[in-house]
């Protein structure tokens, strides 16, 4: 029998079955989402009981009634939602759901409200072949959540194929890139309950520090074929199957060992991330489409690779030699200094006549800060750092010990517990800001860095852009597109704990901008003339704005273009739009732009790895961001050791020799 004939028997007979089903059963959905309604719980209690211990008991469908008639919060209320965090310990350990489901409305609302608590997220997967009032009453219910969606792309999903698989990764895809600082992910099916309650399966979680949890062994031998051969899946209107050949499947790619597991899976977000984003398992997935019920050997067969890489490994202990000792107990200042080839006399007059200031902001990775500030460290300059008071003390302890050796560089004044995406990020360089503008230091522009920032241009570079904009704030930004409204529509609010930090979104409105501002959106890194940091600071404008933006998502990202835009500001530019080249960042929505990323993503940025290089070297920009010293530590020597050579070569005085690296 030939293959054509072979797929035209298989499919003759699934549609005979296939009819004679749907008439038996003359399946009919529901137009709208119904709800369900337990009139008297203890009576519930007892019908479960006697259950329990195994009496039968007469009864039918609990009533339902649909939520076209009823408002969300009545939805809620009716059906017992929780909708506060019953522990301390359950808010600090949000959780991540990935649900999959293609039929049977009412188990899965009984599915979503066992696992629903306000401070996890939700993201729902409906197969594409879904009926049409299946997805609309799915859609209707989650409307009702804040922290619960459907997924951005929707498979048409086939039992054992690839696309129960690709179904997962796109709810992990949306999963990332939410606000909620979840802790593990779990994939479920329309068809699961949880046994545990939330607190139970967070105490579960915990008890793995850390680690994945991907049950699986090598593969038993009625296994092997679904990895050895090819299967293809196939769709026709009514049904869909997969088709087994007898064509032999290449070896896996990097020579990995594939093991066999279960399906359901809880995941760490930094293996979300690999998952996503690494060569290893992007290749793993695309070698994977044509095998049988993927899903059951890829989350295990990552899980079992070694973190452990020794070239890394050696270069990362390479820098930790080369890094400064916190202590101090070897080396004096003046000869870190020197033998850390710092740059110790303005290198022209121009620059002399045109200091700089820095906001510096930071949290951890001592290395990666150190590169940056001898990167832009100019004596003529001056440097404010900002530690996050979240920080470990002995960050903390080595970076005032390293700004003791520069009279030009010193420690805010006051310390915020940053939060990211809160006010308290904002108030951070509001903070130095204040210390800057108090200087006796004539500084010129104001620029505002984070510690995973690199310079990609010179100081004197820097200088002669900035002159450009005469006396002009730097700005970049315009009216908010459609994603960002809900940032200052909102009412948000920072939570801060020992362990974690995020910004919850609640349904309050808030109130109307003050003196009718118009608020734009736009980058949170600026250059800032020394008039406008005085307005800043003084001015009842940008005084208010500040006190109403306490309660917004990440503030920094309207407040300097938006008093930036009022006429009659010093050095507004009203009409700037995105005018300003001061960062060079990769998005992960912007790919086909730029390339793509050869490091990984974190928050949708592109963390730089050695093959960002050329493009980074290309780059119009002043400044890049992100880096991580510790990941790619070739990325930022590479960069560093060009910008000095140009730095050197643009002197107009003597060069002394322990500038040179």
């Amino acid at each position: 029998m030939t293959l054509k004939m072979f797929k035209f028997v298989v499919g003759f007979m699934a549609i005979s079955i296939t009819l004679s089903f749907l008439y038996i059963n003359n399946f009919n959905l529901p137009k709208h989402l119904l709800v369900g309604k337990i009139a008297n719980s203890s009576v519930l209690a007892e019908a479960c009981d006697m259950i329990e211990a195994g009496k039968k008991i007469l009864g039918g469908n609990i009533p339902m009634t649909p939520l076209k008639d009823i408002t969300c919060q009545q939805y809620l209320t009716q059906n017992h939602y929780i909708t506060k965090p019953l522990s301390k310990e359950e808010a600090e350990f949000p959780l991540a759901y990935v649900m999959v489901i293609h039929k049977d409305l009412d188990t899965f609302q009984r599915l979503f409200r066992a696992v629903y608590m306000p401070q996890n997220v939700y993201c729902v997967h409906v197969d594409e072949k879904a009926r049409a009032e299946f997805k609309d009453a799915v859609e209707q219910l989650l409307s009702c959540f804040p922290n619960a969606f459907l997924a951005s792309k929707m498979e048409s999903v086939v039992y054992a194929g690839i696309s129960r698989l690709q179904a997962d990764l796109n709810c992990l895809q949306d999963l990332i890139d939410s606000e909620v600082p979840w802790k593990y992910t779990i994939n479920t099916c329309g068809q699961d309950f949880p046994l545990k309650t939330n607190r139970e399966i967070i105490q579960h979680l915990k008890g793995f520090k850390g680690k994945n949890i991907t049950p699986g062994v090598l593969p038993p031998p009625h296994i092997i074929r679904r990895t050895k051969y090819r299967h293809l899946e196939q769709r026709y209107s009514l049904f869909s199957f997969m088709l087994w050949t007898w064509i032999r499947k290449t070896p896996p790619p990097h020579n990995l060992t594939i093991y066999f597991g279960s399906t359901y899976v809880a995941l760490t977000r930094e293996f979300v991330n690999f998952v996503l984003r690494d060569q290893r398992a992007l290749d793993l997935l695309e070698w994977s489409r044509d095998t049988y019920s993927p899903d059951e050997h890829f989350w295990v067969t990552l899980n079992r690779i070694p973190e452990y890489n020794p070239i890394v490994e050696n270069l990362r202990n390479k820098e930790k030699s080369n890094a400064l000792k916190s202590t101090f107990s070897e080396t004096t200042c003046h000869e870190y200094v020197a033998q850390s080839h710092y740059i110790t006399e303005t290198l022209s007059e121009e620059e002399a006549g045109f200091p700089l200031a820095y906001v510096m902001t930071i949290h951890k990775d001592f290395g990666t800060f150190e590169r940056l500030f001898r990167a832009i460290y100019m004596p003529q300059n001056v440097y404010c750092v900002h530690v996050d008071k979240k920080a470990t003390d002995t960050f903390k302890g080595s970076v005032k010990q390293l700004l003791s050796c520069f009279p030009n560089a010193f420690l805010a004044s006051k310390m915020e517990p940053v939060v990211y995406g809160g006010i308290s990020r904002l108030q951070a360089d509001l903070n130095c800001m204040k210390d800057l503008v108090a200087s006796e230091v004539p500084w010129k522009y104001i620029l505002n860095t984070c510690g995973q920032d690199f310079p990609l241009k010179t100081n004197r570079e820097i200088v002669q852009y900035l002159k450009g904009f005469k006396g002009k704030n730097i700005t970049p930004g315009v009216l908010p597109p459609a994603h960002a409204v809900g940032r200052t529509k909102y009412v948000h609010h920072e939570l801060l704990n020992q362990k974690n930090s995020y910004v919850i979104k609640t349904t309050k409105l808030k109130t109307l901008p003050p003196h009718n501002m118009t608020v734009y959106f736009g980058t949170a890194y600026v250059a800032l003339t020394r008039e406008f940091a005085n307005f800043v600071l003084h001015d009842p404008l940008a005084l208010d704005l500040m006190s109403w933006s306490t309660d917004t998502y990440s503030p920094d990202e309207h407040f300097w273009v938006t008093l930036n835009r009022i006429p009659g500001v010093p050095g507004s530019m009203p009409n700037a739009s995105w005018a300003g080249d001061l960062r060079a960042v990769k998005w992960l929505d912007m790919e086909d732009k730029h390339g793509g990323c050869h490091g990984h993503y974190v928050h949708d940025i592109c963390i730089y790895g050695n093959g960002d290089l050329k493009w980074l070297i290309n780059s119009s920009s002043l400044f890049a961001n992100k880096f991580e010293l510790t990941a790619y530590p070739l990325t930022v020597e590479c960069l560093e050791l060009r910008l000095r050579e140009r730095t050197l070569n643009q002197s107009e005085i003597a060069i002394q020799p322990s500038w040179h690296f």
